[in-house]
C-alpha cells in the first residue's frame, strides 16, 4: 500500500501494485511540482483520511489472509 499526493505512482511506484495505491481525486494530480498552487495547498495529501488509509489496510489484511489460508490448505494437501 502506498500513499500518493502530488506525484504520479506510474513514475515512481509501487510498480506492479498500482492497485495498492492510495490518493484523492482532484483535478491537479498528478502536478509532480515541488510548490503546491491548488487554491487549498496540499489538498491531495489532506483528502486522504486516516479512516480511508485504515479501511484499504484491513482490505489488504483480508485479501493476504485470504491466499495464506488458500497456500496452506494446498500445502497441506501436498504433504497428506
Amino acid at each position: 500500500m502506498a500513499i500518493f499526493g502530488p506525484t504520479d505512482p506510474r513514475r515512481t511506484g509501487p510498480y506492479g501494485q498500482i492497485e495498492r495505491v492510495i490518493r484523492s481525486d482532484l483535478p491537479c494530480i498528478p502536478c509532480m511540482k515541488d510548490v503546491c498552487r491548488y487554491e487549498k495547498p496540499i489538498e491531495c495529501l489532506r483528502a486522504i483520511s486516516p479512516q480511508m488509509i485504515f479501511a484499504r489496510a484491513q482490505q489488504t489484511l483480508s485479501e493476504s489472509s485470504g491466499e495464506a489460508l488458500r497456500v496452506n490448505s494446498r500445502v497441506r494437501r501436498c504433504v497428506d
